[in-house]
């Protein structure tokens, strides 16, 4: 009895200290898991924002049990980094290593909708290739393809194209990736999403009219797409504006030719009764009042210098030339005896709005 007393007393001891140990141990072991860990994917997500990574690097860390859907403190995955950087290595190594494709932020971006936005156009198309799905929704409603019009990423919208992204997409405001290139005023973008077959879409976001966006995009070639594309080349904006209108405001004197050479209305008020013409001249655009046919008093040369002037009936009349020197810069200013709309032969209908006495010149300042 003494004997089993004896194992007994020591028995059960001795399984309490081997117990003990071993959760010490897995205790140890974990807190230093877990204090490593954030330096693990620290180092995995500077590895992957790197435009480029050295081959196998990204693979060694996630062999190493680094997590390939860890997330940074913005909340993004080292995939959505890697995509936005253009690292081509880091997507291929963290597809291969796990990383799920439609892990999105808070805001319902993915990988893809990342490398869309920065043109990282060899990353959209290995994430496609990777099964990423291409019309997925941010929380806006707004799909890969979208920020990639919008951005102007025009190479990103091939590749996301040839993977055949719906050109057409919409979200409940009326964005679609036609209407997003135009608002960018990207012509190579619009031009690849227009021969995809993309369209422009009955809704007008915010009120304004696509020939308006145009406008403010500021690039002729996709007024003139536009223009190709909708009917009518005087819509109303939110306060009465047509887009000639706003191009003569803001001095967009291409535009405003291109508008004119359409039949665009110069007579046509705004809300406030302001025309184009009005506009141009309050805001001292002396080549859109020039466009616009006047009236306006051209500026004359200052006293001194040399003038010459030449007869050319079929110009109109007199054609002058005016050359000063000041310092060492040549001044060089040439009138013609019409203003430039007459010349553009686009102003049957506002006739009477054009003054006999506008003319239109232009300057040169050389050394």
């Amino acid at each position: 009895m003494r004997l089993v007393r004896h194992q007994v007393r020591y028995f059960v001891p001795w399984r309490l200290v081997r117990w003990s140990v071993a959760a010490g141990l897995a205790g140890f072991l974990a807190v230093t898991l877990a204090a490593a860990q954030p330096a693990a994917v620290d180092q995995l997500l500077e590895e992957v924002a790197s435009f480029s990574s050295s081959r196998g690097r990204v693979k060694a860390l996630l062999d190493g049990g680094v997590d390939a859907n860890s997330r940074s403190e913005s909340g993004e995955t080292p995939l959505m980094v890697a995509a936005a950087a253009g690292n081509q290595t880091a997507v291929a190594e963290l597809l291969g290593g796990g990383a799920r494709t439609e892990d999105t932020t808070a805001d319902g971006v993915t990988a893809l909708m990342a490398a869309a936005r920065e043109g990282r156009a060899d990353a959209v198309r290995l994430l496609t290739v990777g099964k990423a799905r291409l019309e997925v929704r941010d929380g806006d409603g707004w799909t890969a393809l979208m920020y990639a019009a919008f951005n102007g990423e025009w190479s990103a919208v091939e590749a996301l194209l040839e993977a055949k992204a719906d050109p057409n997409a919409e979200t409940e405001e009326g964005w679609r990736p036609l209407l997003l290139a135009v608002d960018n005023g990207s012509s190579g973008t619009f031009e690849r999403l227009r021969k995809a077959g993309g369209r422009i879409g009955a809704k007008n976001p915010d009120g304004l009219p696509a020939l308006e966006r145009a406008v403010y995009g500021g690039d002729s070639e996709v007024l003139i797409g536009v223009l190709d594309l909708v009917p009518g080349v005087d819509p109303r904006g939110p306060k009465g504006e047509t887009p000639l209108i706003v191009a003569a405001a803001i001095g967009e004197t291409e535009l405003v030719m291109e508008l004119l050479r359409r039949g665009a209305d110069v007579a046509l008020e705004d809300q406030d009764g302001d025309t184009a013409l009005a506009l141009a001249q309050a805001n001292e655009h002396e080549e859109v009042v020039a466009v616009l046919g006047g009236p306006f008093a051209p500026r004359r040369p200052a006293a001194g210098g040399t003038t010459l002037a030449v007869d050319c009936p079929a110009l109109g009349g007199k054609v002058e030339g005016h050359l000063a020197r000041a310092g060492d810069q040549l001044a060089v200013s040439v009138f013609y005896p019409r203003p430039l709309g007459w010349y553009l032969g686009r102003f049957e209908r506002g006739a009477k709005k054009v003054s006999p006495n506008a003319a239109f010149h232009f300057d040169i300042d050389g050394q």
